[in-house]
């Protein structure tokens, strides 16, 4: 099974300043600005010689601030990082959550690779 998982942890890490970068979501709720990622889909996207060679990688990444305009901007330095990876952003939203009063961005991105890692849009 291919995955990228660790590239989009390392991504995350240099383009997220001051924010921790978790798995899923931040064991740390009373840190912020914090970020969450995770591996949203994994599938065969063509075979060759009956073995798979190109797999379909999602990517769910969450940043939650104290305020908007924190987390828009660790956003964007987020999505130039992806971008130049070689990652396609597939959405992008703005939410807030009411419990814990912290806003959120949520992105999400695709890539399309080989068993070298190498990454195809």
């Amino acid at each position: 099974m291919i995955s990228k998982s660790e590239e989009v942890y390392a991504i995350l890490c240099s383009a997220a300043g001051n924010a921790r970068v978790s798995l899923t979501y931040p064991g740390w709720w009373t840190e912020v600005p914090a970020v969450g990622y995770r591996e949203a889909i994994n599938r065969v996207h063509r075979r060759a010689d009956g073995k798979e060679y190109l797999t379909e990688l999602r990517y769910d990444v969450d940043i939650w601030a104290a305020g908007a305009k924190e987390a828009l901007e660790i956003a964007q330095s987020i999505d130039e990082a992806m971008a130049a990876a070689g990652y396609q952003r597939t959405h992008a939203a703005d939410l807030f959550d009411a419990k814990t009063r912290f806003h959120r961005r949520s992105l999400g991105y695709r890539i399309v690779a080989d068993p070298d890692g190498h990454g195809y849009q």
